[in-house]
């Protein structure tokens, strides 16, 4: 996270790959470039399309992956991409977001500027916070309402769930059956809203299980194909089997590895007394930057 979380963050990732290719450090044994991700299923999410610029499997957002989706589904899905976390926080602090969904995370301790986060996220009409424990950012009022879904833990998700390690391995948990307060499992929260928001669609959404969503998470992410199958505990898969570009073999065109030339940064420093504006142009470019650097991984 160190690597990531700053200004070149991006670059920084590529020149750690021009290293590791000119090193050898790639598909054998005992050697490797493995990105840390920083929460747990960080990795299985980001692969089920839990981005603002990627579809399932890490599809780009485009109108011929949307109409695929749409044809699969039986409604029309966005072509567009979204925004990300550093957007989002912009736009809430320009007033241009009626509505903030957060479901886990804590802006307040995950993003700089702690204090510019806090009034941007009071600068919202309307704010739902779906998690597992209670975060001070839920504590800033909006202007008009806070709402606060609780949500069961990964273990207690209903059917069992699965998480997906940095080294691709795909491990199953079977569900521990308790009930705590009003808590529902993460899923349930979501296909409840989505039906509530589109009762039309409310047929088409599938999913009724957490059986059958893995079973629609073989046919819509091919390389998890095997998901389906995970039933009791110690059940895993790892995809891709035990190292990606195996003999040096590339998923690429020519099927070969590609360097990246990277320029190296212009530093720059704010002069005390510089004016308010020339200060913001480097932290919002250092705050998206930092975001699209950890899609780099």
């Amino acid at each position: 996270m160190g690597i990531t979380q700053h200004a070149f963050g991006g670059d920084a990732v590529q020149m750690i790959l021009n290293l590791g290719l000119t090193k050898g450090f790639v598909g054998r044994d005992k050697c490797g470039l493995m990105p840390i991700r920083g929460h747990s299923s960080v990795q299985g999410g980001a692969e089920m399309g839990a981005y603002s610029t990627a579809f399932p499997g890490g599809k780009a957002v485009n109108p011929e992956n949307a109409d695929a989706l749409s044809r699969l589904y039986g409604f029309e899905v966005p072509d567009w991409p979204g925004l990300t976390t550093p957007e989002m926080v912009n736009a809430c602090d320009r007033g241009e977001l009626d509505l903030l969904y957060c479901l886990g995370g804590n802006f307040l301790r995950t993003l700089p500027e702690p204090d510019y986060v806090r009034r941007a996220l009071a600068n919202v009409p309307l704010r739902v916070h779906q998690d597992i424990i209670l975060t001070d950012q839920m504590f800033i009022a909006a202007k008009e309402e806070v709402i606060l879904l609780p949500a069961k833990t990964r273990y207690e998700q209903d059917d069992g769930g699965t998480e997906t390690s940095t080294e691709r391995r795909i491990m199953f948990s079977p569900e521990i059956p308790r009930q705590v307060g009003e808590a529902r499992a993460e899923w349930k929260i979501l296909r409840e809203l989505a039906q509530a928001a589109y009762p039309e669609r409310a047929h088409l959404m599938g999913c009724e299980t957490g059986w059958k969503m893995r079973e629609e998470i073989a046919r819509l992410v091919p390389f998890y194909d095997g998901v389906q199958h995970l039933k009791d505990i110690g059940d895993a898969i790892q995809y891709g089997g035990r190292h990606l570009c195996a003999d040096w073999k590339f998923p690429t065109p020519d099927g070969k590895a590609h360097f990246r030339a990277v320029p190296l940064p212009q530093a720059r420093r704010v002069v005390p007394g510089a004016s308010a504006q020339a200060a913001e142009a480097p932290r919002r470019a250092a705050a998206n930057n930092s975001t699209h650097s950890c899609m780099l991984k």
